[in-house]
């Protein structure tokens, strides 16, 4: 990757606001299913257990970064994005088990539609889209 790219990264995401610096985990997390994907139609196992758990790490941090005693008004909310993050990790070790190419792709457009309910949300203010996505 060129240097000059590297840093554009590295301030955009100190710059970020909190919802769009998940969003960019998301979209990290998207690339790895990609990876992961491409690997398996290559045949090339151990970068697909890679890709898939470069993945996961992502998933767990945001899953971690969740609020353990939320208030009334969140709660539905965080436990949504708790189920909505639990399950695409559940998914992702399954392309590893099931040695599923396809299901890394539903994965990665799954992580990418709610990228973009994030940043929608940090545009808006609203974050009742990304609920509903979370729960479907």
């Amino acid at each position: 990757m060129h240097a000059g790219y590297e840093q554009y990264i590295k301030n955009k995401v100190v710059t970020s606001s909190p919802l769009e610096q998940v969003a960019l985990i998301l979209d990290k997390a998207s690339q790895h299913a990609l990876t992961a994907h491409k690997a398996s139609v290559d045949h090339k196992i151990e970068e697909r257990f890679i890709a898939t758990d470069k993945a996961i790490i992502l998933l767990n941090g945001l899953l971690g970064s969740l609020e353990k005693n939320p208030k009334p008004e969140v709660k539905e909310f965080v436990l949504s994005m708790d189920a909505f993050y639990r399950q695409m990790i559940v998914l992702l070790m399954n392309v590893n088990v099931k040695q599923d190419s396809t299901l890394s792709l539903k994965i990665s457009k799954s992580l990418q539609e709610m990228a973009q309910l994030w940043r929608q949300a940090d545009q808006s203010g609203n974050t009742t889209t990304i609920q509903k996505k979370a729960i479907t």
